[in-house]
């Protein structure tokens, strides 16, 4: 999936298809980088898969929002080195979590749905991308910033969907303890 925005990004915000070659290689520099330090255990052991997942949403929504908004390679392709380097990260941390937590049935199934999900994901943009390149009636009503600002939106609506899922428990109990310091200051 990061191969298809990064070239949508290089070609639609930059207009460079050089732009989308080095943001490509930046990540995979990113991801490379990633697994070195961890193979070499110089990875720091405070943070936990959840912490790891809610940084690389906040890369990757940082990612699309500042191509859009913003419009600076440099930008851009920092993020793409730093989204490489968090992808690869929660790869490993959460497969190997179901690894090890999973039957082994239930694991390769787990597999099975995470590419078929990841490649259907695509099938949206593939077709609008399509519509846009190919009838200008549909270029005229859906422009190609419209269509990665949707994209922004729809990754950035998806990020803070699963962070709230992974970070409900603790969402449950700040509000819990807000609702008692109001309600207490409401007494007094």
């Amino acid at each position: 999936m990061y191969g298809v925005l990064a070239t949508i990004l290089a070609l639609s915000v930059f207009a460079a298809s050089g732009v989308a070659g080095t943001t490509i290689g930046l990540y995979d520099g990113g991801s490379w980088l990633i697994s070195l330090l961890a193979s070499m255990a110089l990875l720091p052991n405070g943070m936990g898969k959840r912490a790891w997942t809610a940084a690389g949403a906040a890369t990757m929504t940082s990612f699309l929002w500042s191509a859009v908004l913003f419009h600076s390679p440099l930008l851009t392709f920092a993020l793409g080195g730093l989204l490489g380097a968090m992808i690869t990260k929660n790869s490993v941390n959460w497969m190997s979590y179901y690894n090890g937590n999973l039957p082994a049935d239930k694991f390769r199934n787990l597999n099975k749905w995470l590419m078929t999900w990841s490649t259907l994901a695509l099938l949206p943009i593939f077709a609008a991308l399509s519509a846009i390149r190919i009838s200008p009636a549909v270029a005229a009503v859906l422009s190609m910033p419209m269509l990665l600002t949707g994209i922004s939106a729809a990754v950035t609506a998806a990020s803070a969907l699963m962070l709230f899922l992974l970070y409900k428990d603790e969402i449950g109990r700040f509000a819990q303890a807000m609702l008692v310091r109001i309600r207490g200051a409401a007494k007094k």
